[in-house]
């Protein structure tokens, strides 16, 4: 099941106001830089515990962090901010 990260949630609401996309754009370009770095840490997260063998007994097999975040979590692009 896929789901949204913590940023990701955040953009998402933020994006859908209004008021703050008219008076205030550079909040969500902002917060959308936001959303790659979280992403760079929950991958890099990931890397880590395969290599030190600590994501134990997993569901699914990746091979890679970026693997791992993109099966887990929706990436958000712009034309989904927008809808």
């Amino acid at each position: 099941m896929k789901s949204k990260s913590t940023i990701e949630s955040l953009l998402f609401i933020l994006s859908n106001h209004s008021r703050l996309n008219r008076e205030c754009p550079e909040v969500i370009d902002i917060i959308e830089n936001y959303v790659n770095i979280e992403k760079m840490h929950i991958a890099s997260a990931w890397n880590d515990g395969y290599w030190l063998g600590k994501n134990g007994f997993i569901l699914e097999n990746y091979s890679t962090g970026n693997e791992y975040y993109e099966q887990v979590y929706n990436v958000i692009n712009e034309d989904n901010i927008k809808k």
